[in-house]
């Protein structure tokens, strides 16, 4: 039968004089339910007497669960139950004495419903206080759209069969119920609102007991909001306009428990300010974390690097690494010293000291640093958790460069590869670097993968009859391949323009003209092509060129050497070299070809934006969160 089949839960603390009136009401239905928990979280011995008092009118069962939370409470009653349904009553509650038979009535009619909310008449009328506040709970309540975002446990009845074993988060001292409805609207469940299904409830009286019982719901909503987005659309606001000092607190509480989560879950992400496109992706990870309600901000480690070697005060902190730097950069820029090893290796260590004094002194919560020759910060002690966003693997980079003896190379080589175990997470630029630091035989504690990013654009590039290409970034290293370019340029202008913020390198170029620098990128649009070149070596041939992902972001298909071949970005790619150039060039300035490439292009950026790209970071700062809680 369904009236046998409902258990009343009371959740109790202190308050033996409120639990013997909650009890009389419940005798006092027109039929007593067949199990009535009482959960004491105080394991007071009035309540015990309170409980010995009832136990033989009604079938009780006493539990005590000393110094926990309400939602350790309610979960000891859930594991409890032995019926399909359960009722949580607060203890300093009455029934209305038609409650159970409502209850009944509305089990047996909607047997697949999740939840039945009751309704909530404050008890003490006669108090200003208590006025005030049950006003504000209705007027909250009347607010839901969804009923599931206002569960309140005061009233409340469950069907344990469809819960689908969901269980009160014990993170929650209070809200613990607006949680629990958050996760039932999470499951796709759903309840109803029975407004005969009532009970009688007091409010606090005390005004000091009010605002510090608001402060502390304020508190817990912040973490409530945290937890589960702006599931109500709650805007605090700190205005006494219309005098409800209740919602002041409450706002505050609110406001105070952001203001010290964010400095104790702050994100520094560390990079140097240049031109380049890894300044982009840090401003561009700084935007995404700030709208995703981080507190992230950006520390340029060449303006901190630099601002410590020129205070003296630094020599008597960092004595032996300190001097051997300025030394080497003596001798380096003043001396003419051929080789850079012994300046590189002091400045990698220097810097690393540096930072960690910096970031010790700000206490972060995670790291993410975006330019190796900052990553030696991470060999030193730290609290923090640390994300190497790595736009290259370092040690092959200056292999390649060739200004360093290869010993040197193999010790930096080494070190990197601690680096990289001793860093919490590393990610590339580009998924492909992953498989080139296989092959290098270089071990990865995390990887995670962060690819560059397109950002949306409003302007596309347009077929036209005499299509011109444009070369967009650096000029003046030799990954770029200096000669490759320059030929290219030679046989090819006008229809070939190059843009760039640096001057040709008279060593590396004989004769290149440039356009300057491209202040505003929206003019690629007017450009059919984008052309990278760059040298024929196992370290660009398994790498990525940012250009790639903004020429392709614009709509335009890319030429790029023959010897890097990337699956993902094939589609939207024209593969080259420099005596097939022209042939290529003359097939896909036809019309049809060039749509093809044009439309494969505007797909893959649209499947590259940044939002998808970044993505898989949020999950790992919240695992961070959850593990430094």
């Amino acid at each position: 039968m369904l009236k046998n089949n409902l258990t009343i839960a009371v959740i109790t603390y202190n308050r033996p004089q409120k639990l013997t009136q909650c009890l009389n009401s419940i005798l006092k239905q027109n039929s007593t339910p067949p199990q009535i928990i009482i959960i004491d979280n105080d394991n007071n011995k009035s309540s015990f007497s309170t409980f010995n008092k009832f136990k033989k009118t009604l079938n009780l069962h006493y539990f005590v669960q000393p110094k926990k939370s309400r939602s350790h409470a309610r979960n000891l009653a859930l594991s409890k139950c032995r019926t399909d349904y359960l009722a949580f009553i607060d203890d300093d509650c009455l029934l209305n004495k038609n409650w159970y038979r409502q209850a009944i009535k509305n089990i047996s009619k909607n047997p697949d419903t999740t939840f039945f909310l009751g309704k909530s008449i404050l008890k003490n009328r006669c108090s200003f206080l208590a006025l005030i506040q049950h006003k504000n709970y209705q007027h909250w309540f009347l607010n839901q759209k969804n009923l599931n975002f206002c569960l309140d446990t005061k009233n409340l009845i469950i069907n344990l069969k469809s819960l689908k074993n969901l269980h009160f988060d014990i993170k929650f001292p209070i809200f613990e119920d607006i949680d629990f409805g958050l996760q039932i609207n999470k499951a796709n469940l759903s309840g109803k609102y029975i407004p005969n299904l009532i009970i009688y409830h007091p409010e606090e009286t005390n005004i000091f007991k009010i605002f510090k019982k608001n402060y502390h719901r304020g508190q817990i909503k912040y973490q409530l909001k945290k937890k589960w987005g702006n599931f109500d659309n709650f805007s605090p606001k700190l205005s006494i306009k219309s005098f409800n000092l209740i919602n002041y607190f409450f706002n505050l509480g609110y406001l105070k428990e952001q203001k010290k989560d964010h400095q104790k879950s702050l994100i520094i992400i560390l990079n140097t300010s240049d031109k380049s496109a890894n300044q982009e992706r840090s401003q561009i990870f700084l935007k995404y974390l700030k709208d995703n309600n981080y507190n992230a901000i950006f520390a340029d480690s060449s303006q901190i690097f630099k601002q410590t070697v020129h205070n003296l005060s630094s020599l008597f902190i960092y004595h032996y690494y300190y001097l051997t730097y300025i030394l080497s950069s003596f001798l380096k820029f003043h001396l003419n010293f051929k080789s850079d090893t012994f300046y590189l290796w002091s400045m990698l260590k220097l810097r690393g000291l540096v930072i960690s004094r910096y970031l010790k002194k700000n206490n972060p919560m995670l790291v993410i640093s975006q330019y190796p020759e900052d990553f030696f910060f991470t060999l030193n002690p730290h609290n923090y958790k640390i994300i190497l966003d790595n736009p290259t693997i370092y040690s092959e980079e200056l292999r390649l460069k060739q200004t360093d003896p290869s010993k040197i190379i193999k010790k930096i080589k080494e070190k990197e590869k601690q680096i990289y175990l001793k860093s919490d997470y590393l990610s590339f630029h580009w998924y492909s670097f992953f498989e080139l630091a296989q092959k290098l035989k270089i071990k990865i504690n995390q990887p995670l993968t962060l690819n560059w990013g397109c950002e949306s654009k409003h302007k596309f590039s347009q077929y036209q009859k005499d299509p011109k290409i444009i070369y967009l970034g650096k000029l003046n290293s030799q990954w770029v391949n200096p000669k490759l370019l320059e030929n290219l340029h030679k046989r090819f202008s006008p229809s070939l323009e190059i843009f760039s913020y640096e001057n040709p390198d008279k060593q590396l170029y004989s004769s290149l003209k440039t356009k300057g620098y491209l202040k505003n990128l929206n003019n690629i649009s007017n450009y059919q092509f984008g052309l990278l070149t760059f040298t024929n070596d196992q370290l660009r041939n398994n790498g990525f060129s940012a250009k790639h992902l903004t020429y392709i972001s614009f709509g335009l298909p890319v030429f790029c050497p023959e010897w890097r071949k990337d699956p993902f970005l094939e589609p939207a790619t024209i593969y080259y070299n420099e005596t097939n150039f022209k042939s290529q060039f003359k097939k896909y300035s036809q019309k049809k070809f060039w749509l093809q490439k044009h439309q494969a292009a505007l797909k893959l950026a649209k499947k590259l934006n940044w939002e998808t790209t970044l993505k898989p970071i949020l999950p790992v700062i919240y695992k961070i969160q959850n593990e430094q809680t």
